[in-house]
């Protein structure tokens, strides 16, 4: 017969056992599996990955955790306890893991590889977690700000050539604007390079005549726009 009793708190199991008026100390067994200790067992198995010598250690920390931990701070003591036993045996697999999913990334972005493999080779020369999630984490960070650039660079280039509307001499200034703004580095040289395609497009597509330099600035159509 199983005369295991699961008690609502990890942190009163001691209170339970203790109190043999209502239970009997010998006739029970107190237990508690509550949503930490199982998500940190969970948490040493997915890190033990599969190294034979960290497998081992994450199920014996575990079996712990389940027979031995009473409070919620033993759960993480026992935890942390087997991490650090284990990360010899896993953290170079688990920069590998870091180094794989840069290259995942950066397969989606443009020109990204350059940036993966430099972090990728900083990743694999630390000897700590943290160095090597932080360098993961400013790998993504450089991955997605360079596919924000290209998304922007992507977007006035398609503005600057719907404001052609096909007529040559703006299409052919719009064609060097993009290549211009290609070329770009930051985010706001691609705005200052749109701005000034813009301007160049509006002045093609009208008739100079229509035009009238006052001051430094052109007038038409009753509104004054700087050169």
């Amino acid at each position: 017969e199983d005369n295991t009793v699961y008690v609502p708190n990890r942190d009163v199991v001691a209170a339970y056992r203790d109190d043999k008026n209502q239970w009997g100390s010998d006739l029970y067994k107190f237990k508690f599996s509550d949503l930490m200790a199982e998500a940190n067992k969970e948490y040493l198995r997915e890190l033990a990955g599969s190294n034979d010598t960290a497998k081992a250690i994450a199920n014996a920390y575990c079996d712990s955790i389940d027979n031995r931990a009473t409070t919620t701070q033993q759960v993480q003591d026992y935890t942390n306890t087997a991490a650090m036993m284990m990360d010899k045996y896993v953290f170079p697999e688990y920069k590998v893991r870091l180094c794989d999913a840069l290259d995942n990334i950066a397969a989606d972005v443009f020109n990204a590889q350059p940036i993966a493999d430099e972090c990728k080779q900083r990743i694999m020369d630390t000897h700590f977690r943290g160095e090597a999630e932080n360098l993961f984490a400013e790998g993504c960070a450089k991955i997605d700000a360079l596919k924000q650039l290209q998304d922007l660079k992507e977007k006035c280039k398609n503005a600057l050539q719907d404001m052609a509307r096909g007529y040559k001499g703006a299409e052919d200034m719009a064609n060097i604007y993009a290549g211009l703004i290609d070329g770009a580095a930051t985010q706001e040289e691609v705005y200052q390079l749109y701005e000034e395609g813009k301007k160049r497009i509006a002045k093609t597509l009208f008739i100079d005549e229509y035009w009238i330099d006052i001051d430094g600035c052109y007038y038409l159509g009753g509104f004054i726009e700087e050169k």
